[in-house]
């Protein structure tokens, strides 16, 4: 009776040994690219070839839209200037297939300008099958989407996450949330100086309900990229920096990661509100950013979308200024003038 439930027992280790083996080789293996590619994606930076059928309007369309990449079909929602695309096979090729390496704006459009050779070779073009591609053609950047599309404009999208369990008005009273990165041209550039200008309105009020507006007309402003040796999350970190009112009123924007913060100092007392810390993946909330370009220059444009408020040097409990709703910033920042800059 023994050996008939030990010869049972080992029959039945051998029929599910497989199929735990099986579970934990794929809790182990590296996602493909349609784990990566497949879900839905949302607008973060355009940028205009100049020739082509895409105007403002056809933008605007995709920039509020949502692209979904389905297991069988391509589509934007609500956009309908460009059909669903229909697919049957999903293979990630190299950027560089053709015999010249070399990156061509007539080939590439403005990827050819904003990335470097080496750094265009590292991305994937998404192959798929389908007759009728109105969409054009896409890359896949590490986490970002990019479509050069057959509209003569180059869109770049990032990952919709998966909704949070928190309710809408939960969201709405946290102070940071999480971020999903930023599409600039200076994202990969190590080290570097570069000059600008910027315009824009800030509102600020004080706890004791004194208030003040600093308008900004083509002041300059300049962006310093200081290099994180340890390259922790990032390889550097972005700093946007203008003053004004004398020196009296000095505002420091900056990115790392999937980061930001947001400083204002006064009559220099430095009051700040920013998630550049632990694990370096939260924003600002009620602080929206848009990058835009050119061949000479990226456009950053800071809106607060609500009420934020900063803290005397990023502590205490209740925030000792508040920047009030409406307050812009348009920073310009020109590409040439680039001091002992260096790109992975």
């Amino acid at each position: 009776m023994s050996m008939k439930k030990t010869h049972g027992n080992l029959k039945l280790i051998l029929f599910i040994l497989p199929v735990i083996l099986l579970l934990v080789f794929n809790s182990f293996k590296k996602p493909g690219i349609s784990d990566r590619v497949l879900g839905k994606w949302q607008y973060a930076l355009y940028l205009n070839r100049g020739v082509g059928r895409y105007g403002q309007k056809e933008v605007d369309a995709i920039k509020t839209s949502v692209l979904n990449f389905d297991k069988d079909k391509i589509y934007f929602n609500d956009v309908t200037f460009i059909d669903t695309c229909f697919y049957m096979d999903l293979q990630s090729m190299p950027f560089f297939e053709r015999e010249n390496k070399k990156p061509s704006f007539f080939l590439d459009g403005p990827l050819a300008i904003k990335y470097s050779e080496d750094l265009l070779s590292k991305f994937i073009r998404l192959d798929f099958n389908c007759q009728q591609n109105g969409f054009g053609t896409f890359y896949l950047n590490g986490d970002t989407l990019i479509l050069n599309s057959t509209g003569g404009v180059t869109f770049f999208f990032t990952k919709v996450k998966p909704s949070p369990t928190r309710s809408f008005a939960e969201d709405q009273e946290r102070e940071l949330v999480d971020g999903t990165g930023f599409l600039s041209y200076f994202s990969m550039i190590e080290e570097g100086s570069f000059k600008g200008q910027v315009s824009g309105i800030l509102k600020i009020v004080s706890a004791n309900g004194d208030s003040l507006s600093v308008n900004y007309h083509s002041e300059p402003a300049f962006l310093s990229i200081v290099h994180d040796p340890a390259e922790v999350y990032d390889v550097s970190f972005k700093n946007y920096q203008v003053e004004s009112l004398g020196k009296q009123v000095q505002v420091n924007y900056q990115t790392y990661a999937f980061a930001n913060e947001f400083q204002v100092r006064l009559d220099g007392m430095p009051y700040k509100l920013g998630g550049i810390d632990g694990g370096c993946d939260l924003v600002i909330n009620g602080l929206s950013y848009e990058y835009s370009s050119n061949d000479k220059s990226e456009y950053l444009l800071l809106h607060f979308t609500k009420d934020v408020g900063l803290r005397l040097d990023g502590k205490g409990q209740d925030p000792a200024i508040i920047i009030k709703k409406g307050s812009m910033l348009m920073f310009k920042i020109n590409f040439a003038g680039m001091v002992s800059t260096k790109t992975n």
